[in-house]
């Protein structure tokens, strides 16, 4: 089992602070898995997650996931724990903003293959957005991105894939940009003329689509969800 823990104990820090900050009880959120396991195994999903979270994972769920996360064009120089761990971590995330915005009245729901939790094949993980929030009567898709090294503000800019910029301006959706380290975030709207521009991208060997000086458009947690909820209702207006 290869885990680096200095890299994650910091990553699983930074969660249980954002969190607190955004008032959501982590032991609800794992509740919601207490009574489910993975297909084919009796592996609970919530004893699973904690375990993770803890980086002592069972030699059971090591051998599992080892079977599910064997991914290289997924998990770059990760472990295959280690991408597993940070699946949860982002999944977690999600649940986050959801319990956040449901106290706040406002309807959403996940969305695609990943709302059921599991470790995808490679033909069964999508480039769906992650979660879906009701506006009169529509959907419009939100897009949840984590930032779990500081890279945007280190770099001062943010770099989207060539195809995942396009399926959010087609698609008109909300975009959520978090870095939990320094609990941190960006809220975009995709139905708005937005600043980025196409360049070649080295770290993904072709182009993508920046949005520079991105450190002065990034404000507090609890700030960046405040202009995603006001502008969900705004635009309910």
């Amino acid at each position: 089992m290869a885990i680096n823990v200095s890299v994650y104990s910091k990553k699983i820090e930074s969660l249980k602070k954002n969190f607190s900050i955004l008032s959501v009880d982590i032991n609800k959120i794992l509740d919601k898995y207490g009574n489910i396991s993975f297909e084919g195994t009796s592996l609970s999903k919530k004893e699973s997650f904690i375990s993770l979270m803890r980086l002592n994972p069972s030699t059971e769920l090591i051998r599992y996931l080892d079977s599910k996360t064997n991914l290289s064009h997924f998990k770059d120089k990760r472990s295959n724990i280690e991408y597993a761990i940070d699946l949860v971590l982002g999944w977690l995330s999600e649940d986050i903003i959801i319990s956040h915005l449901r106290e706040k009245n406002l309807q959403c729901d996940l969305n695609g293959r990943d709302k059921y939790r599991d470790f995808l094949s490679a033909k069964d993980i999508s480039t769906q957005p992650d979660i879906k929030v009701k506006i009169n009567d529509q959907y419009r898709a939100l897009e949840i991105m984590n930032d779990w090294n500081d890279y945007w503000i280190r770099s001062d800019k943010l770099d989207l894939r060539d195809n995942k910029f396009l399926r959010l301006s087609n698609e008109k959706s909300l975009f959520l940009g978090i870095a939990p380290m320094s609990s941190k975030g960006i809220f975009l709207d995709f139905s708005e003329k937005l600043d980025f521009v196409r360049r070649y991208n080295p770290a993904y060997g072709k182009k993508s689509y920046t949005l520079k000086k991105i450190k002065n458009k990034l404000v507090d947690l609890v700030k960046c969800i405040s202009n995603l909820e006001d502008h969900i209702y705004e635009s309910k207006e």
